[in-house]
C-alpha cells in the first residue's frame, strides 16, 4: 500500500518568513560557520590574487564577493565558494584582458 504525504506550509510559518523577510544567505548558519566562511573567502581571494596576478586586485575582490554571495545561497557555501570564485575571477580576468586589448587598438587607431 502506497502512502502519499502531502506537505503544506503552515500559516504561522508563512507569516514568520514574511516578517523576517526570509533571511537567506549566511544568516541561517551559526556564528562559527559564518566566521569559517569569511576565513575561507579571504584565503581564496589571496590565492586567486596570486594565480591571476595580471588581473586588477579590485576586480578579483569583486569577483570573489559575487561568488561568496552566490555560494551563501546554497546549503554548503564552503564547498561551493572556491569553484565559484575561481570561475568568476577567470571570467573577470578574460574581460579585463579584452578591455585592455580594445584600448590598445583604439589608441593605435587614434595615433594613425
Amino acid at each position: 500500500m502506497k502512502t502519499t504525504v502531502k506537505f503544506e506550509e503552515s500559516k504561522t510559518a508563512k507569516t514568520a518568513c514574511a516578517r523576517q523577510g526570509f533571511k537567506g544567505g549566511l544568516h541561517r548558519f551559526s556564528r562559527a560557520c559564518r566566521e569559517s566562511f569569511q576565513s575561507l573567502k579571504e584565503k581564496v581571494a589571496d590565492e586567486l590574487n596570486e594565480t591571476f596576478a595580471a588581473a586588477h586586485p579590485e576586480l578579483v575582490r569583486q569577483a570573489v564577493n559575487e561568488a561568496a554571495a552566490l555560494a551563501a545561497t546554497t546549503a554548503f557555501p564552503n564547498l561551493f565558494l572556491p569553484a565559484l570564485a575561481e570561475e568568476k575571477v577567470l571570467f573577470a580576468s578574460q574581460w579585463q584582458m579584452k578591455q585592455e586589448r580594445i584600448l590598445r587598438e583604439q589608441s593605435w587607431l587614434q595615433a594613425a
